[in-house]
């Protein structure tokens, strides 16, 4: 599974490079653990806007988010090491867990590592999730339909463990009109 989660902003004066993103809690590791973290920008500097594309913060299947809203948006993706926030740039980040084995986790600190002006820092932020890997779970989660339409239409994935609704077609000729 993917989320969208950690929202940043680079309120300084001055830009800040990130080094790198960690998170911790019980069970991650041991129950879950990330494959993949990577930036998703909304806005670059004061001007520069990446709202056309960007999906809203939250869960997802796809790989990058995709969602509909009055067409198909693909989230932008980067990865996390070196990637330059400016003045006024706003971001999320995104991970996706893979479930190891059986068991319950929580994520309850994100830790940041940036560097600016040479020096090197750590923010640390108390945003919380957490779930549970069951032994045989059942698809109870079906895929929304306007994350499920976009797959094909902007060439997204769908992620390990996750498979496109079987009534597809109905939903885009319903949602796609």
């Amino acid at each position: 599974m993917g989320w969208l989660y950690l929202y940043l902003k680079d309120t300084s004066k001055s830009p800040l490079v990130i080094n790198s993103v960690d998170f911790s809690g019980p069970g991650v590791g041991t129950v879950v653990r990330a494959v993949e973290v990577k930036i998703a920008p909304l806005r670059s500097g004061y001007h520069h806007i990446h709202g056309m594309d960007a999906t809203p913060g939250g869960f997802y299947m796809t790989e990058p988010p995709v969602n509909l809203a009055a067409s198909c948006h693909k989230q932008a993706l980067f990865p996390v090491e070196g990637y330059r926030l400016t003045p006024g740039s706003q971001g999320r980040i995104y991970i996706v867990l893979r479930a190891l084995r059986p068991g319950n986790y929580s994520v309850r600190n994100w830790v940041l590592y940036y560097t600016q002006h040479g020096v090197k820092f750590r923010q640390t932020f108390p945003y919380r999730f957490w779930g549970e890997v069951a032994e045989n779970p059942p698809r109870i989660i079906p895929m929304d339909p306007a994350e499920a339409v976009c797959v094909r239409p902007t060439g997204a994935r769908v992620l390990a463990g996750w498979h496109l609704p079987r009534n597809l077609k109905k939903l885009q000729q319903h949602l796609l009109k």
